[in-house]
This record gives structure tokens, sequence and C-alpha cells, in this order.
């Protein structure tokens, strides 16, 4: 990864990354936390029941919103 400041980190090409399988009211909730060669996050996606469900929509929408954030420097 480059300096933060205000400019955004360069993804590469390949990322490690866990996924965490959770249980909610909604069903089963996937969160995957992709990171950068020295262990700190870069990117997470979630994923809640069926694609296509509002509660789906909303889950991924806030995972892209938490990557941008990494993305830009936030810890």
């Amino acid at each position: 990864m480059t300096e933060m400041g205000n400019r955004t980190l360069r993804r590469p090409t390949v990322l490690t990354g866990e996924t965490y399988k959770l249980k909610s009211e909604v069903g089963s909730v996937y969160v995957t936390v992709n990171k950068d060669e020295g262990g700190a996050p870069v990117e997470v996606f979630l994923h809640v029941g069926k694609a296509g469900s509002t509660v789906n929509t909303l889950a991924e929408a806030i995972g892209r919103l938490i990557s941008v954030s990494l993305q830009h420097g936030v810890p």
C-alpha cells in the first residue's frame, strides 16, 4: 500500500482475507475482511441472506462505505 494522507490507496492485485459466518435475525451474515501485506484491513464485503434483498443491498453498501473509508486512511 502507499502512504495514506488525502490520497486513495492503491489496491494490490492479490489480497489475503478471512470470511466470518455470523448468525442474525435475518439469516446468515458473511463478513469478509481483506488485508494488505502488513495485515492492515483494506476492504470489507458483507453479504446477508438472499441476493437482491433490501437487507443484503444495505449490507453491501455498508461494506463499500467501510472499504472506501479504509482506502482513504480512516483508521
